[in-house]
């Protein structure tokens, strides 16, 4: 039995397993679980106390397969002093913090939480002294409390001391004061708790608190022959001390006024003022009496008032005493009594009248009784009510307002023979539209609609009203000022006219604007319209216009009332060419400012040297004409001694810099640059080695100058222009020379007017026919003038030693492509000084000049040929020599077709430094007989560069035959002179630094000169000509 029993124990055990592992092997739960959530942290991290109902803690799985059902969760704390789990629920067993965690396979969360204590009670710890004796005046008391358990304070729990008699007691937080006799329950509260103490106060019988009297009954009005009055003393505390067992005394301070009588009571003696003195112990009681004298009479002062219009129903009236003397008595402590004698008509209340029916009532006010009385009274008429008003005149007006606007309003009233106008009030709703005096409505000047009411004084529902629309009209304008006119006829009829220069500041007239009424400081200005707001600028009522045309400024004004209400002038502005910059020598002659260029004329009131630039902004390409003109100036006879026109180009930000250029009486030509800031004011070129002078141009350059007579005055055109680094002049269209100083090359510059003598006794010159133009205009100008460069090629006589140049075989053509700036010297027996031709070019600084060079027909003699010759400005021995030589043989064979290239540098005792290269056609060497045959087939190009280094200069001339028609350059022939100065070269030399000029000397040789031109700078850039 045993056995079998075991066995039957044996197979239920392994039955059970198998359905268990049957239970697990078919749940789809995962092999890991990721995360365990607590998931009511709010509610069990929330307010806890001890003795609170325990806390069940819920989770959740993830993934959710996981579930309470099949995944097992541990619960524990780390402070089980405060907080113990049991299975999945939270108890609080104690003060403290506890971090809460929940394990499951592996994976945990937690939550903080924490118990606090909780309030058991209250109570007063100090009853004892609370309830001992306590007198109205001793010390304040604390209340002391405890709160359970320990850990609530005062200082962490609000605790409340309330008394439940406060006017015996007053609570203040903890304190208690004793203010009267009585017991008051003190309670202290703490939440749901409360402790409570019943406190008394006694009044100590030791001493006297105070006293007081019956003042309000004693400063009661009293005249003398009133009844005494009695002092009724009260004592504090009213229980102990009264008047059988504390003594007092009673006294006057002017016992001419009042007395103290036997009982306690004082007596009124006469008029005055006294101070009456209780005293009763230590404590004392005062009061001021006045005794007053007697009435002498009262009188009704607002009579007026009652007596007018008073219909049934209005309001109630009231009457005003005045009483005499009136120091002692008013309503208030005065009694009268006052009566109607019709109360039908009129009933009374106090001192308040109501009108109760038609009829008349005398109103009577009496003070005393019998003989003695004093009376006074007003006899009042009570009419029937005003049923009625309406406004008989025109109840709808509309004015344009003029400045008179006005109106008087009739009214009818209903009944009609108790009322009239006096009886109405007249209110305006917009008073800002019209005003009322009466009946009378004015308009005050501004826009809008008001309504007028005429009411009854007594009843404003009895009324009537009418409208008041105003409007303005459109206001006017008108321009006034110096040189502004009215247009009288035409297109423009009504505008204003106004002439101005440009860039000059012009003021705009004064606007006159007016309104319809007169009342003219509405009027605005509302719009101010420039046409051109690119070219026309305006500050402060200053118009400053940029350029010249026809411009207009458009005046708008509005009222300011009503804004549609508008009106325009227009301001023509005709706005001329203003020449000149300001200057004080020269101005506009009268009646030629304001018309068109060509008809200016610009007048100089200096009679020496003066200057003055244009208004034109500084350029690098420009080109200007004068055309000066005078009786005398350049006549032959009565000439002035010193006087001179011409132009110049000055320096924008440097007063008184300018390039200057004139021609004088003589006709002689003069460049220099003028600096009056340090004083050089000199002309004269044997005076000032700086000036660039040219002789005679009459007779040495063949420029035509006519000759004045009584009736035709001299006229000279003069001209300059700048085209980047090079100034021109020119005299009656006629090149006379072009510079390039540095100082004017590196910036812009302004053209002007230079003259000597502008103004003398015998004659003024004008300058008439001022013109200038810019950029490209500037570059045709002078392009046409030197048909396209070629031009500047003149016959060059600096005196008349050099007369012959001046012939017919120099035949300057306009420029091409293909020869560029280009002359032809057709005679080929010139002696030595008839065949110069010079550019009349002066450099200053570094400089590249090239031209070419084709022999067209040679005299074969001693130095034949064509040289450059570069001179000093004061046309001395040429310091170099450049060029090429025919026919002369060196070796003393003057027969045979031979040339040579030559730099030759000359001092002024003609010592040289020569550089040469020969070439004979006959030779026999094909190379050296090529070189001849090309240069009289193709040409050769010359080419001379300087450059000045710390004053020294250094020239390089540079020969490079042709080779073929195109021009394909053969092998350069290059000759280089380095640091020529006397130091290097001897005396003399150290003018190779300074201002040089050019000039070409044909010697018994015609031929070709062609593409000349030059630079400023010894690396040019060759892609740009010249002349464009």
């Amino acid at each position: 039995m045993k056995r079998k029993s075991l066995i039957l124990i044996f197979i239920t055990l392994m039955m059970l397993c198998l359905s268990m592992f049957a239970i697990v092997g078919c749940s789809e739960k995962p092999a890991t679980l990721e995360t365990v959530t607590i998931t009511n942290k709010t509610e069990l991290a929330a307010e806890w106390h001890i003795g609170d109902a325990d806390r069940a803690v819920t989770v959740a799985f993830a993934p959710d397969s996981f579930t309470a059902d099949n995944t097992s969760v541990v619960l524990t704390s780390d402070n089980r002093d405060a907080v113990v789990a049991d299975g999945m629920v939270l108890k609080a067993v104690g003060l403290g913090k506890a971090k809460i965690t929940a394990t499951a396979d592996g994976k945990t969360d937690t939550v903080d939480v924490e118990v606090l204590p909780k309030l058991t009670g209250i109570a007063i710890t100090n009853k004892n002294v609370l309830t001992s004796v306590w007198y109205i005046g001793d010390d304040a008391r604390m209340v002391e409390v405890k709160l359970s358990p320990d850990d609530f304070t005062l200082e962490n729990t609000d605790v409340q001391i309330t008394s439940s008699n406060p006017q015996v007691i007053k609570a203040e937080g903890k304190t208690l004061t004793a203010l009267a006799e009585g017991t008051s329950t003190i309670t202290a509260k703490a939440g749901e708790f409360s402790d409570t103490v019943d406190v008394t106060v006694s009044v100590s019988v030791s001493e006297l608190m105070g006293i007081s009297i019956n003042e309000a009954d004693l400063k009661k009005p009293w005249t003398v022959g009133d009844a005494d009055r009695e002092v009724v003393v009260t004592y504090n505390p009213a229980g102990i001390y009264n008047n059988e067992n504390t003594p007092y005394t009673i006294t006057s301070n002017n016992t001419s006024a009042v007395t103290v009588i036997e009982n306690k009571k004082i007596h009124a003696v006469a008029c005055g003022e006294a101070k009456i003195t209780v005293v009763a112990g230590n404590k004392t009681a005062e009061v001021t009496i006045n005794v007053r004298p007697a009435l002498e009479s009262i009188s009704i002062s607002n009579k007026a008032a009652l007596k007018a219009k008073w219909a049934v129903g209005d309001a109630t009236r009231t009457l005003n005493i005045n009483y005499t003397p009136h120091d002692y008595y008013n309503d208030d402590n005065t009694t009268v009594t006052v009566s109607s004698s019709n109360t039908s008509a009129i009933t009374v209340s106090g001192k308040t009248l109501t009108a109760a029916g038609v009829g008349t009532s005398t109103i009577t006010v009496t003070y005393g009784t019998g003989e003695n009385a004093l009376t006074d009274s007003v006899e009042i008429t009570v009419v029937p009510a005003l049923k009625s008003l309406s406004i008989t005149s025109e109840k709808t007006l509309n004015w344009t307002l003029d400045g008179s606007n006005s109106a008087t309003i009739s009214v009818s009233f209903d009944p009609e023979e108790y009322y009239s106008a006096v009886d109405v009030t007249v209110t305006a709703s917009g008073d800002d539209i019209v005003t009322t005096d009466g009946l009378t409505i004015t308009a005050n000047g501004n826009v809008g609609t008001a309504t007028i009411t005429v009411a009854y004084k007594d009843d404003a529902t009895i009324k009537d009203t009418i409208t008041v629309t105003t409007t303005v009209s459109n206001p006017s304008i008108e321009l006034s000022g110096n040189g502004v006119t009215l247009i009288q006829d035409g297109d423009k009829q009504g505008q204003y006219q106004l002439n101005g220069l440009h860039g000059a500041t012009i003021s705009l007239p004064t606007v006159n604007k007016a309104a319809c009424d007169n009342r003219d400081d509405n009027i605005i200005l509302d719009d101010l319209v420039l046409s051109d707001t690119e070219k026309m600028a305006l500050d402060n009522n200053k118009l400053t216009v940029s350029e010249k045309g026809e411009f207009t400024v458009t005046y708008t004004v509005k009222d300011s009332r009503d804004e549609t209400k508008t009106a325009t002038a227009i301001l023509n502005i005709s706005i001329f060419r203003k020449v000149l910059a300001d200057n004080g020598d020269y101005s506009m002659k009268e009646g030629c400012a304001f018309v068109e260029d060509d008809k200016q004329v610009v007048v100089g009131s200096n009679t020496g040297i003066s200057f003055v630039p244009f208004n034109v902004q500084p350029s690098k390409n420009y080109y200007a004409e004068v055309t000066f003109d005078s009786k005398y100036f350049l006549s032959a006879d009565g000439g002035w001694w010193d006087s001179g026109i011409g132009m110049g180009h000055f320096l924008p930000n440097a007063s008184g810099r300018l390039l200057m250029s004139y021609v004088d009486k003589a006709k002689t030509h003069k460049v220099k640059d003028f600096n009056t800031t340090v004083n050089n004011w000199e002309t004269d070129e044997t005076k000032d080695a700086s000036i660039i002078y040219s002789y005679k141009l009459d007779e040495f350059r063949g420029i035509v100058f006519n000759t004045a007579d009584d009736n035709t005055p001299n006229t000279v055109k003069y001209a300059i222009a700048r085209i980047g680094d090079d100034f021109f002049c020119f005299v009656n269209d006629v090149y006379v020379c072009s510079v390039s100083p540095e100082l004017y090359r590196n910036s812009d510059t302004i053209p002007g007017i230079f003259a000597v003598a502008m103004k003398n006794d015998k004659g003024n010159t004008e300058a008439t026919k001022i013109s200038y133009v810019f950029d490209a205009e500037a570059k045709t100008k002078v392009s046409t003038l030197l048909k396209g460069g070629s031009g500047v090629a003149s016959a060059y006589v600096p005196f008349d030693w050099a007369a012959n140049s001046k012939n017919e075989y120099l035949t300057v053509n306009n420029a091409t492509e293909d020869r560029g700036a280009n002359y032809n010297y057709t005679h080929n027996f010139s002696e030595f000084n008839d065949g110069m031709v010079s550019p009349y070019v002066y450099f200053d600084g570094d400089f590249t000049f090239e031209w070419e060079y084709k022999p067209t027909d040679v005299s074969f003699d001693w130095e034949v040929g064509s040289t450059l010759e570069i001179r000093t400005n004061k046309y001395s021995e040429p310091i170099i020599k450049f060029g090429v030589q025919f026919g002369y043989d060196w070796e003393g064979d003057v027969t045979g077709e031979k040339l040579r290239f030559i730099a030759d540098l000359r001092d002024p005792d003609n010592h040289g430094w020569h550089q040469t290269s020969y070439y004979n056609k006959n030779s026999g060497d094909a190379a050296t007989a090529a070189m001849y045959n090309n240069v009289f087939s193709f040409g050769v190009k010359f080419r001379v560069t300087r450059t000045i280094n710390e004053g020294k200069a250094s020239y390089v001339y540079t020969v490079i035959p042709y080779t073929d028609a195109n021009k394909t350059e053969g092998q350069k022939i290059e000759w280089t002179f380095i640091d020529i100065t006397e130091e290097n070269y001897g005396p003399g030399w150290d003018d190779a630094a300074k201002t040089v000029q050019v000039l070409w000397h044909n010697y018994r040789a015609a031929g070709e000169y062609s593409n000349i031109r030059w630079a400023h700078t010894a690396t040019p850039d060759w892609d740009a000509p010249v002349v464009d």
